[in-house]
């Protein structure tokens, strides 16, 4: 019999005993993972090989466990200063050449090489690594192996870095008053007075001293031999010889017996007040680190977030919600965490109710109306599930994107590797054993272990004291705990829509055209009310294949609709689901753009067309669509952006039902609220030239009535709506101006767009794409490397479609404050220079199509109905870089042409926030 099957077994007649009867094992243990293969070179070094599957990118890191509490007197922000410098250059690798090599593979600085450094460590990543290419891989760990042990740390490269650090401390700013006293109160960073002047042999003594090779681990994921990657590793990194330093004593931040409070006041725009409450959990014994005990309070937080978010908007409606997790503090102690926000209520009233809320639920459970719906859900989700064995991969790691955490864990604190899947069938277990009831009492342990901290965020304009906070404190726990008493069950805004769906009954639609796309499983139906229909059938074999990849019963809806006010649609109907045809199912949802819906289990397939047709043909906008509305924009307004933005918002903005009165605060009139509902009505009746795509149906007949009846039966007229040829960009070389937020730093973007559009081709396209890859690497290089983390470049580029095809390129990017002058005219300098002289390079055009036939080319993801919408929307072009010959469409001087093409027929907008 197989192992694991037969620890399932016994643990199953273990767990049987309730929780409540206190008589659980919780010491037994849980396996750990086997597909990963840990071991000590002789040299000290520990090593971690992490097997994947084959189709896996590779990815390398070395953790060093010192990070800055391992600093001393005199070497405050060290090992941060560290981790830039051996970047910059080693004896094998000089001059930013670690940088340039990785990017000559057709990966970035940043989202593929990156570093970081926290209170107890710091790391060190090369991840998406081709895996095929042993030389690629080899060079990886060699390069580690370098920046660990033989980084030049010269001077120059010192003193180039330290105004680089001091002005990204300037942007980063940490501050808690909640660690004052402890040895996590000092900021990672470091203060200026070191960084400015610790002599070049300080910093190199600090290297030395800590990167040795008894202190570290390396991690290797990705789908390699591991024997053969271990004689690698062995290879390269034992021949360094140990050292005598010791990983330092872990520091700890101390109990408290009293409950505390923290106030941190923001440059808040808004009134949203915010409460961290955090309660701290005693460590597990280490023989305890990998049983079931190590596992129930998690799962048994995780299981109760949702009777504990219900709780509260039975109570409270909207003006007060809580989020609950488990999770690990700076110094890995656990913590019971609650995030809990109202718009409102003030501090002090917001503090005695979570308070009052929170207790009665720790010590008198959940309201038993709320208790019974989750015990019957934790039932069906358990019948659902209970077949499934648990089946631990002995030969890959199943989630190898999480994996190294698992591994840094498990190295710097000792906690056991397990698998992701396992631990997901030891909360089945859990749930099945303990139930409700067994986790809402292990919810009341969690809550009284220790005194609990407050952290509320508050605007500066805000006169509470930390002494008025306190005394609600502790005036709410000297008072009487009572059970939660839930008001009367109002209707809610779901039941609402419902009744208001249950009346939809539209005149079914015929076909007045119908054929099948040639070499494709496509319907295209044309409607009578001129919609089009792209429907893909799946037969049973292709259903198979998408088993393999967990989509065995998905179903998908997305839609196209030109011109009208999409955005005011799209808003109306955000959050709308959808429909779906089987029990496990990706959603059949409507976008006006084309998106795809969240994902979603229903089976009234009927219902959810219903409310499908509803919402598209609904042009009433009731107060609650009102008050959402004006929450999602006023949000958006105060996130600092550009006028346009504003003038959008007020396109939209809808501030209640009745259009003939005027909310104060807002900034739209009545008279424009009241053009909105007209236009919304005059959009909604006519959808004529809209294409609906229906991607994974199984049979077209079982759902062609539905799709006749409530999409067929969609209103129009004789004309299909027109596409606004209004031309969208009419600023020239502009600059807006505006104040920014935040005193301490500047925010500047360059947008750069052809006015009417290059022929969208898929040439072009990849020519787009081509340029975009070139610009991030110049801007780095260029950019990045020259003033470090101080300005953060980011560069992307878009195909716009509607109401004109447009290249759109923006540059964003921040920086200390009073600083962005240099930059805007280094960034202006080298878009010149790229267009008309050498910062394009042919390295940089041969590393980008490297880079697409590596990672298997860019070509749309979808099912076929999806991949003719898309023919649609593109005028008629899907791009397939698997059928290209790109060496031939790529070239260095047809993505200069194509940039100066942009340069000169296109506009410069250019955005500051100073």
């Amino acid at each position: 019999m197989n192992k694991k099957r037969v620890f399932v077994i016994g643990l199953l007649a273990f767990l049987c005993i309730p929780l409540s009867g206190l008589a659980l094992d919780l010491t037994q243990p849980i396996p750990e993972s086997k597909a990963v293969k840990k071991g000590v070179l002789k040299n000290g070094m520990t090593y971690y090989i992490c097997k994947t599957a084959k189709n896996e990118k590779a990815s390398f890191y070395i953790i060093q466990p010192t990070g800055s509490l391992a600093e001393r007197e005199g070497e405050y922000g060290l090992a941060h200063f560290v981790e830039h410098l051996v970047f910059c250059g080693t004896k094998h690798y000089k001059n930013n050449e670690i940088v340039n090599r990785i990017q000559r593979m057709g990966l970035q600085f940043g989202p593929d090489l990156n570093a970081g450094t926290s209170f107890e460590m710091t790391f060190f990543s090369f991840k998406n690594i081709p895996s095929g290419n042993d030389r690629m891989t080899t060079d990886c760990l060699l390069m580690l192996r370098d920046m660990m042990y033989d980084a030049e740390l010269n001077d120059s490269d010192i003193e180039k870095e330290r105004n680089v650090i001091i002005e990204e401390g300037l942007l980063r700013q940490e501050s808690n008053e909640e660690l004052a006293g402890t040895p996590f109160s000092r900021p990672i960073i470091g203060d200026t007075s070191t960084i400015l002047h610790c002599s070049p042999q300080t910093i190199r003594d600090f290297y030395h001293r800590w990167y040795q090779p008894q202190m570290q681990a390396v991690v290797v994921v990705g789908p390699f031999d591991v024997e053969r990657m271990y004689e690698k590793i062995r290879a390269i990194f034992e021949p360094v010889p140990a050292g005598t330093s010791v990983v330092p004593a872990r520091a700890v931040i101390p109990p408290y017996s009293e409950p505390r409070v923290f106030v941190e006041r923001l440059d808040k725009t808004d009134e949203t007040m915010n409460i961290e409450l955090t309660i701290r959990q005693k460590m597990l014994a280490d023989s305890l680190k990998n049983t079931v005990e190590s596992v129930l309070p998690s799962t048994a937080v995780l299981s109760l977030i949702s009777p504990i978010v219900e709780t509260f908007k039975r109570l409270y409606g909207k003006d007060i919600s809580c989020f609950t997790s488990y999770r690990k503090d700076i110094d890995n102690v656990p913590i019971l965490h609650f995030d809990i926000r109202s718009d409102k209520y003030g501090p002090k009233e917001l503090l005695s109710k979570s308070i009052k809320t929170i207790r009665s639920i720790a010590d008198y459970g959940f309201p038993e109306e709320i208790a019974d719906e989750y015990r019957a859900e934790m039932t069906d989700t358990l019948e659902m599930t209970g077949s499934q064995v648990w089946e631990s991969n002995d030969s890959v790691v199943v989630y190898p994107s999480s994996i190294f955490k698992y591994c840094l864990s498990n190295f710097l604190y000792g906690t056991p590797i397990v698998d992701n899947d396992v631990n997901v069938k030891m909360s089945q277990i859990l749930t099945n054993d303990c139930g409700f009831d067994g986790f809402a009492k292990q919810f009341r342990q969690l809550f009284h272990a220790s005194a609990p901290s407050f952290q509320l965020s508050v605007s500066k304009r805000c006169e509470i004291t930390k002494d008025e906070l306190q005394e609600v404190i502790d005036n709410t726990y000297q008072a009487a705990v009572e059970p939660i008493r839930l008001p009367l069950k109002k209707d809610s805004t779901e039941k609402v829509k419902e009744s208001l769906t249950l009346n939809v009954d539209p005149i079914p639609g015929r076909v007045v055209k119908e054929k099948k796309l040639k070499d494709s499983d496509v319907w295209k139906l044309t409607l009578s009310n001129g919609v089009t229909v792209l429907m893909h059938e799946v037969d049973s074999l292709e259903r198979k294949e998408m088993g393999k990849n967990n989509r065995i019963e998905y179903s998908l809806l997305s839609a196209y609709r030109v011109g009208g006010d999409s955005k005011l649609d799209e808003l109306q109907h955000e959050g709308l689901s959808c429909i779906t045809k089987y029990d496990f199912a990706y959603p059949i949802g409507y976008s006006c753009d084309g998106a795809n819906a969240e994902w979603t289990k229903h089976d009234d397939v009927e219902g959810k067309f219903k409310e499908i047709y509803h919402e598209l043909t609904n042009y009433e906008i009731n107060s609650e669509d009102s008050i959402q509305l004006d929450k999602k924009w006023r949000e958006n307004y105060n996130a600092k952006h550009n006028n346009a933005s504003q003038l959008f918002r007020k396109t939209i903005f809808a501030p209640q039902m009745n259009p003939n009165k005027y909310v104060p605060d807002s900034i739209i009139t009545a008279d424009e609220y009241k053009k909105i509902c007209e236009g919304l009505k005059i959009y909604k009746s006519n959808y004529n030239g809209m294409v609906v795509a229906i991607d994974y149906v199984d049979k077209k007949d079982s759902i062609m009535p539905l799709v006749l009846k409530y999409i067929g039966g969609l209103p129009s007229k004789n004309e299909p709506t027109k596409q606004n040829n209004k031309n969208y960009y009419i600023n020239k070389d502009s600059i807006l101006v505006e104040p920014s937020v935040d005193p301490e730093s500047d925010y500047y973007s360059m947008i750069l767009f052809q006015e009417h559009g290059l022929a969208f081709t898929a040439e072009n396209y990849m020519l787009h794409k081509a340029l975009e890859a070139a610009f991030s690497t110049a801007v780095i290089n260029r950019i990045r490397l020259e003033n470090g983390d101080v300005y953060s470049p980011y560069v992307r580029a878009n195909i716009e479609l509607l109401p004109v095809t447009h290249q759109t390129y923006c540059i964003f990017f921040s920086c200390a404050h009073g600083k962005s002058n240099k930059i805007e005219n280094d960034m202006k300098q080298l878009l010149q220079e790229m267009a008309y002289g050498n910062a394009i390079t042919q390295q940089m055009i041969d590393d980008y199509i490297k880079s697409v036939y590596v990672s298997g080319g860019i070509y749309p993801q979808g099912g076929a109905a999806s991949l003719e919408l898309e023919k649609i929307i593109n005028k008629g072009v899907v791009v397939d870089t698997r059928t290209m010959k790109l060496e031939k469409v790529i070239t260095l001087n047809r993505v200069r042409k194509y940039l100066r093409s942009l340069l000169k027929h296109g506009h410069r907008y250019e955005y500051k926030n100073v």
